[in-house]
């Protein structure tokens, strides 16, 4: 499928912050489009299968986390390249889709632009466990 002037990749993944993907190249500029699904499962201490971290909020008034999520590809020409998104996410906002912006990227990924989509796939209120559907539309200069 086409996207833009490149092409359209739809990837999905059930995972807890280990991500994997391949990203079709082109001419440039080329998009991109990954999915993935995000465990969101922070522990205050290391192993599986959540993933250590804390949690920062973007509001005194909001349960609105400032997301800031390095995704890693972890196979692929693309191996060892990240994507990062940095945004607030309004994550009880009564909208089906909660758009972020790619702040960037490394290795062959350097200098990607571009949006993600995420999107509630299941929440769990008495644990605060969540599982995020995340659609990632990139855009890089070769």
């Amino acid at each position: 499928m086409k996207h833009g002037n490149g092409m359209l990749l739809q990837l999905a993944l059930l995972i807890s912050l280990s991500l994997a993907g391949v990203v079709v190249g082109g001419s440039a500029p080329t998009s991109t489009h990954l999915r993935f699904y995000m465990h969101d499962l922070v522990t205050p201490y290391p192993g599986a299968p959540a993933t250590a971290g804390s949690y920062v909020f973007a509001s005194q008034t909001e349960l609105a986390p400032l997301l800031c999520v390095n995704m890693v590809l972890t196979a692929g020409p693309h191996n060892g390249s990240t994507v990062a998104v940095l945004g607030r996410d309004l994550i009880l906002d009564k909208v089906d889709v909660r758009e972020l912006p790619v702040v960037g990227g490394t290795g062959t990924l350097r200098g990607v632009t571009g949006y993600g989509e995420f999107r509630t796939h299941t929440l769990n209120a008495t644990d605060g466990n969540a599982v995020l559907k995340i659609d990632m539309y990139l855009s890089l200069s070769v």
